[in-house]
């Protein structure tokens, strides 16, 4: 196998993991909210840990959802000048930005562990609602290396269409 197929398939299985965290923690997001919604207004309770959950749900699905994003092509982008450039400007443009938040999602993901390392140092168990930000910074990182291969390589010829 190639290094372009290896990408894509590594995107693809990405894509398939981002697309079952979505759906489960929004599933999770739905029941822990309407859990507490009821608890308050049809009991008059409220449970601490359902309204502890349910920003640590927020943003999981939050940075869930931009890696899939990232990983589509429908992140933002700020193309007001390539949008007047050659294809080559734009790909050389493009091959430059992919670089950099690379290493940028690079350091990021360093950063992110540390982050985590202190919030279990400071908040025990539940400081593992953090790992969510070192988990996208490293997706988003292979992402980018993934989509970064996959132009910068020629792609192999078709050696047969099927066609008679």
């Amino acid at each position: 196998m190639n290094l372009i197929g290896m990408a894509r398939r590594i995107d693809g299985w990405l894509g398939g993991l981002e697309k079952g965290l979505i759906l489960t923690v929004f599933a999770a997001l739905v029941v822990v909210e309407t859990l507490a919604i009821a608890g308050r207004n049809l009991f008059g309770i409220s449970l601490p840990l359902l309204d502890e959950a349910s920003p640590a749900l927020v943003l999981w699905l939050a940075l869930a959802g931009a890696s899939a994003a990232l990983g589509q092509g429908r992140h933002i982008r700020l193309e007001l000048v390539l949008r007047h450039c050659g294809q080559r400007t734009r790909a050389i443009a493009a091959r430059i930005t992919g670089a950099f938040a690379f290493v940028l999602f690079l350091v990021l993901f360093v950063c992110g562990l540390t982050f985590v390392r202190n919030e279990i140092g400071l908040f025990g168990p539940k400081g593992w609602v953090a790992v969510i930000f070192p988990l996208f910074f490293a997706l988003a990182m292979i992402r980018q290396a993934c989509q970064f291969i996959a132009p910068v390589l020629p792609v192999p010829p078709v050696t047969g269409t099927g066609a008679p």
